[in-house]
């Protein structure tokens, strides 16, 4: 386990579901002050799970790949995560094309190719991080947010913060590369 901030954790190794639970309860409860076995869970409409009881403002996410897992956890907003790895290929246009909107389809096409594959998990991670923290499932589509006018074209650093207006409220997004296998985001949403 790595500590990346006070709300955000990362989990390299491959896990279980039952073991992120038990990973999960543990860290809620430390936040709670509270026992474990006390919490309950539930699962809303998209998936996400939420703290059913004891009544609390915390809010927490995570994001699961084969090579491991993110959990962020706090308390007064909503927050999401997202978890990609940054070792496996991809056809960033294809996808792009596909899924993004057109000002952020010309934005990849933008970013100089030795920064392309990073830039867009980049978008991607944001815009996943931001559905999850409003508890909009990406099945819903990820045209929006559009972040296509407040991200630059890299390179990027290690760990970078931005702060984003959105048809959601207003975001803090914050990036980590845990290299060489992981980009994660985090996003506050208020």
């Amino acid at each position: 386990m790595t500590q990346l901030e006070p709300d955000l954790w990362l989990f390299p190794g491959p896990s279980g579901l039952d073991d992120r639970d038990r990973v999960t309860r543990r860290i809620v409860a430390e936040k709670l002050a509270c026992a474990p076995g006390d919490i309950q869970f539930r699962l809303g409409d998209t998936g996400k799970p939420s703290i059913e009881f004891p009544a609390s403002s915390l809010s927490f996410s995570r994001a699961n790949r084969p090579k491991g897992w993110a959990l962020a956890c706090s308390a007064g907003c909503r927050i999401g995560v997202d978890l990609e790895d940054m070792t496996v290929d991809l056809d960033t246009s294809l996808v792009a094309n596909t899924l993004f909107s057109p000002s952020e389809q010309a934005w990849v096409g933008k970013v100089a190719p030795p920064f392309r594959k990073e830039s867009f998990l980049r978008l991607w991670t944001g815009k996943e991080a931001v559905l999850k923290a409003c508890e909009v499932g990406i099945v819903e589509g990820v045209a929006e947010p559009d972040f296509a006018d407040s991200l630059g074209l890299g390179p990027w650093p290690d760990y970078h913060r931005h702060h984003v207006d959105t048809n959601f409220g207003h975001v803090d997004l914050l990036w980590v590369v845990y290299r060489p296998d992981f980009l994660i985001c985090r996003a506050h949403l208020s």
